[in-house]
């Protein structure tokens, strides 16, 4: 019996068919996001109280303090587990300034070059946080807030510039941050402006405009003459017309 000889497999061939013309979606897609408090420059800004002590009209301290700058700790018993976690890069050299005198101390950071200029009633000093710190807490004793004030009075205007910015920049949110914001065409403020977390004395109490958190307070803690707490509206505005976003308050 005769074999049939194979023929060789037909090579596919593929060929492109006619497609409809598709409009290409907008380089901005107009979609929202909720934000918490932006990243300032100025570190303080982001802060959220003095522990406990005693304030003044605009949430400075009056007597020796201490502050938490931030907490980046990552798989904590209050924000784990999660394995994914990112570790954010806060290491660096700020620059602190603030108005008084105090002898200043770290923990997660080294102050060094702290320097006193009695002509401006200023105190200046870097705080150094390691490579891979993730913690800051800044300690204010022996303050005074002007040279007539007794000691233990506090200090006000304290400043707190991140590494690779210069320490007279007015620059208000770091470069980071306005980058990570540039997708979106709205911003949702509920969280930036502390809206569900006013405190049980503000439940079924209207709110009047002065009430609300000034840009010149300190951080985003209350006021110490019964303002709220969050992120101002002044800098939130600016937020906004600097990213060209639309504000949902």
């Amino acid at each position: 019996m005769r074999s049939r000889a194979q023929r060789a497999p037909r090579r596919f061939r593929p060929a492109a068919d006619a497609l409809d013309p598709r409009q290409l979606l907008a380089s901005t897609v107009p979609l929202g996001i909720n934000i918490n408090v932006p990243e300032f420059v100025d570190a303080i800004k982001d802060t959220n109280g003095w522990g406990g002590a005693p304030v003044d009209d605009r949430g400075w301290p009056t007597t020796d303090a201490s502050i938490v700058v931030f907490d980046d700790r990552v798989n904590m018993p209050w924000n784990g587990p999660d394995p994914n976690a990112a570790i954010p890069q806060v290491s660096g050299d700020y620059h602190l300034s603030f108005t008084g005198q105090a002898k200043v101390g770290a923990y997660g950071a080294d102050v060094q070059n702290q320097a006193y200029d009695p002509t401006t009633n200023t105190t200046t000093a870097d705080v150094v946080v390691p490579s891979g710190g993730l913690f800051l807490q800044l300690f204010f004793s022996s303050t005074q807030r002007t040279p007539s004030d007794p000691v233990g009075s506090g200090v006000s205007d304290v400043h707190l510039i991140r590494p690779g910015y210069d320490p007279d920049t007015t620059q208000l949110f770091t470069n980071q941050y306005l980058a990570a914001l540039e997708p979106f065409a709205a911003l949702r403020t509920m969280d930036a402006t502390d809206t569900n977390d006013y405190g049980p004395e503000w439940v079924g109490q209207p709110l009047n405009w002065s009430q609300r958190h000034l840009p010149t307070d300190s951080g985003v803690g209350p006021g110490g003459d019964g303002r709220v707490a969050g992120a101002s509206w002044e800098d939130l505005i600016q937020l906004a017309n600097q990213t060209h976003t639309d504000l949902w308050i």
